[in-house]
C-alpha cells in the first residue's frame, strides 16, 4: 500500500510493493499545467547529501496519458523497494523543452520516502528449533514427560535420533 501524507507529501510504501503515484502539476496560482512535452525524473536517496551515484533508484519512465491535464504517473516496481527499508528522501524533477530541470514535488526540499519492512515473505518458515542443552558430559535423554495441568495427563516427548516427536498421552505417571 502506498500512503501519501496530504500535508507534508511524505510517502510510505511497503517493502517490495508495486505501486503507482499520480502527480498533478500546477502553477504558482494552483492552476493545472499541461505537461505533455515535458520529461520527469523521480529520485530516491538515503540522505539528502548523498551523491547522485548513491541514489537508491530513479524513475524516468512516467505514464503521460493524462499529461494534457497536468497529471503524470510514476510506478514503483517491486525491485525499486525490495532491498530498502527505513527513511529516505525523494523529489521529482520536471524538464520543459529547452529549459533546466525544476523540482516540482518537494519544491521546499525533498519529502520523506519511508519503506516499511514486511514480515511475511515468499516461502515457508523453517520449523521451530529444538531445545538442546549441552551438559558437556555426554548425557543422553531418551524421553521427557510433560504433565498437562488441565487434564493431569502426561505427554511423552521422545527423541528418535532426528527431530523430537510427540508421543501419545499417557493417563498415568511416567515410569521412574
Amino acid at each position: 500500500m502506498l500512503l501519501i501524507d496530504k500535508i507534508t507529501g511524505d510517502f510510505t510504501i511497503g517493502q517490495g510493493n508495486r505501486e503507482t503515484a499520480v502527480f498533478t502539476i500546477r502553477d504558482q496560482d494552483g492552476a493545472v499545467v499541461p505537461v505533455q512535452l515535458n520529461t520527469f525524473k523521480l529520485t530516491v536517496k538515503k540522505n539528502i547529501d548523498d551523491d547522485i551515484a548513491e541514489a537508491k533508484f530513479q524513475i524516468t519512465a512516467f505514464d503521460m496519458t493524462d499529461a494534457a491535464v497536468g497529471k503524470v504517473r510514476a510506478t514503483f516496481l517491486n525491485a525499486h523497494t525490495a532491498a530498502l527499508s527505513g527513511a529516505h528522501v525523494m523529489d521529482v524533477e520536471m524538464t520543459e523543452p529547452g529549459s533546466e530541470p525544476q523540482t516540482v514535488y518537494g519544491p521546499k526540499g525533498p519529502v520523506r520516502f519511508t519503506v516499511r519492512k514486511i514480515v511475511t515473505t515468499a516461502g515457508v518458515a523453517p520449523p521451530a528449533p529444538g531445545i538442546v542443552v549441552d551438559f558437556g558430559i555426554g548425557i543422553a535423554v531418551e524421553a521427557i514427560y510433560l504433565r498437562d495441568p488441565g487434564t493431569g495427563q502426561f505427554i511423552k516427548l521422545t527423541n528418535d535420533g532426528g527431530f523430537p516427536d510427540w508421543g501419545p498421552s499417557d493417563p498415568g505417571p511416567p515410569p521412574y
